[in-house]
């Protein structure tokens, strides 16, 4: 997902056209179609084009094929284009993921059905049982979810999931995991938010050796420093534009202006941030090192998107 929070322009319809036609392998009655594997393996490479998982490859097609007659016309692919462009794209392709009914809600059934077909559940199991999944479905499960709930549960979503896993963890309900845990843990919860320099640096934030033990706390305020980089950025970028560069002190100070972020995440950012030069300040570039994107995505300019751009669009869940 893009750093900037906006919504991307529409695409021209002729450029649009192209990158349609470019895999577009199917042709019946002298009409192009994409076919369920043309969007996803080659379109969107989100799947290996070799040996994909049929049940995953027809959720994911589910996106564009509105007709689910495995068959996804120019129509149709330019209506997942406007969707891609509005401001809420990755809970609108989420919701209709999981909306397996198409009926405008998503059932207790298609919920675990979907939640329980991913990687991450696979590797890290998620209770169905819990309060919180009852919280959103009733306690006998049968309240279906709107779009704007299930937004609120996919927001909430991933707190749970890691408060779970860590209490797996707990053997000994100590309050403590081991800091080998802890880094494989990560790697699995959160591995799509890790930079190259985060996870270099897992164990040496958990203590420094595989003997030491993480507690709960400081693992929820290391999920909670990444979900808040965008936040973390507005506060490095006010005091390095004033002083330069930032300490902990003055990061601390401008980071009572967001409520979100705690004492305990500006400790681990700034730790993160200064592990391989410890001069006691950091700069933008140190900071950026925390990122799990390259570059920042820069704002669309005036003129009308070429073929380069709507292909970088397929990118949004990546």
């Amino acid at each position: 997902m893009s750093w900037h929070s906006h919504s991307v322009r529409r695409a021209d319809k002729n450029e649009l056209k192209r990158v349609f036609l470019k895999y577009a392998s199917v042709k019946e009655d002298g009409e192009q179609f994409m076919s369920v594997s043309d969007f996803v393996c080659k379109f969107l490479q989100i799947l290996d084009e070799g040996n994909p998982n049929e049940e995953t490859l027809h959720r994911l097609g589910a996106m564009a094929d509105t007709t689910q007659d495995d068959l996804i016309s120019f129509t149709e692919f330019r209506s997942f284009e406007s969707l891609l462009c509005s401001p809420d794209a990755v809970n609108q392709m989420a919701f209709k993921m999981f909306d397996l009914d198409n009926v405008g809600k998503v059932s207790y059934g298609n919920f675990k059905k979907v939640l329980s077909a991913t990687t991450l559940c696979q590797a890290v199991p998620f209770d169905f049982e819990c309060t919180f999944v009852k919280q959103y479905f009733g306690h006998d499960k049968s309240h279906g979810l709107d779009y704007y709930e299930f937004s609120q549960l996919l927001q909430n979503l991933p707190t749970e999931h890691a408060r779970q896993a860590f209490r797996l963890r707990d053997k000994d309900q100590s309050g403590t995991i081991p800091a080998v845990e802890f880094v494989d843990l990560m790697t699995k919860i959160r591995g799509f938010r890790l930079s190259e320099h985060v996870q270099d640096h897992l164990l040496s934030v958990a203590g420094g050796s595989t003997g030491r033990r993480v507690s709960y706390p400081y693992f929820k305020a290391f999920n909670q420093m990444l979900g808040n980089l965008a936040l973390f950025r507005n506060v490095v970028q006010a005091v390095c534009d004033h002083e330069g560069k930032a300490t902990q002190v003055q990061l601390l100070r401008e980071s009572q202006k967001y409520p979100q972020i705690t004492p305990l995440q500006v400790s681990l950012l700034f730790e993160l941030c200064s592990i391989d030069h410890p001069t006691g300040n950091i700069d933008m570039d140190e900071f950026r090192k925390l990122l799990p994107w390259p570059h920042e995505v820069a704002k669309p300019s005036a003129s009308s998107p070429n073929e380069k751009e709507i292909e970088s669009k397929k990118s949004f869940g990546k």
